[in-house]
């Protein structure tokens, strides 16, 4: 299950040395040298080298994380950041709107940052268990948060067919254009309905409880009550 971490919650995470781990992790798996990385341009996105951290991880950030089944360690993350303060998609891929215009509103935040360290895991562990439950843990968790209805990403061409796939209800906010990397992009927005929620149910049908939620000392299941009280 995904563990979802807030600010109500963030300073348990980074005593035991989660966050720091996560942003190691991130840097690893998107801008570092080694076979599995997408080898983004770290110096040209002004990240420090080995810790993916940027302005847009702040108070209002919110993180879901996947730990190994067997191992407990870390092996998955990803980040939502509300539209109403600046973002990625306002500040770096603003040229990707061209279309529809950057969107921005209470109920629409940006994820970004997904992340699997495959040297943590194998490829049955991946496909089969981790993956198939974050991406049902990231509609559950927009679904159950009450705040969220719709994402705003930027999605490699070569994923939006499998895009559409899973968040059928998906707009392209502007034209295809390569990114910094040289990768050609599509900046979408894309609805966190039930119709997706079911497709992702489909695909992770033993999954009775996507996320769990710490208060204190208690790892709970689910979001709790007044969760949007304390995290929107």
């Amino acid at each position: 299950m995904a563990e979802v971490i807030t600010k109500e919650n963030y300073r348990f995470y980074k005593e035991q040395g989660v966050i720091d781990e996560m942003h190691k992790q991130r840097f690893r798996t998107l801008f570092s040298d080694d076979d599995d990385s997408q080898k983004w341009d770290a110096d040209g996105a002004g990240i420090e080298h080995g810790y993916d951290r940027d302005d847009y991880d702040h108070d209002d950030t919110i993180y879901l994380i996947e730990r190994h089944p067997e191992t407990s360690e870390l092996v998955a993350s990803v980040r939502f950041c509300p539209t109403t303060r600046p973002h990625l998609m306002s500040d770096v891929f603003a040229a990707h709107c061209s279309l529809a215009g950057v969107q921005r509103g209470p109920k629409i935040w940006e994820c970004s940052r997904l992340v699997y360290d495959r040297s943590r895991m194998d490829k049955k562990t991946l496909f089969g268990y981790v993956r198939p439950r974050l991406r049902l843990a990231i509609v559950d968790f927009c679904i159950e948060s009450g705040f969220i209805e719709e994402i705003v990403h930027i999605v490699p061409e070569a994923l939006y067919v499998q895009t559409l796939e899973i968040y059928p209800d998906t707009m392209m906010l502007g034209p295809v254009m390569p990114g910094a990397d040289g990768i050609p992009y599509v900046a979408a927005k894309s609805k966190m309905n039930e119709r997706a929620r079911e497709i992702m149910r489909g695909l992770a049908p033993d999954v009775k409880e996507a996320l769990t939620y710490r208060r204190g000392d208690v790892l709970q299941p689910g979001l709790g009550a007044n969760f949007a009280s304390v995290a929107a």
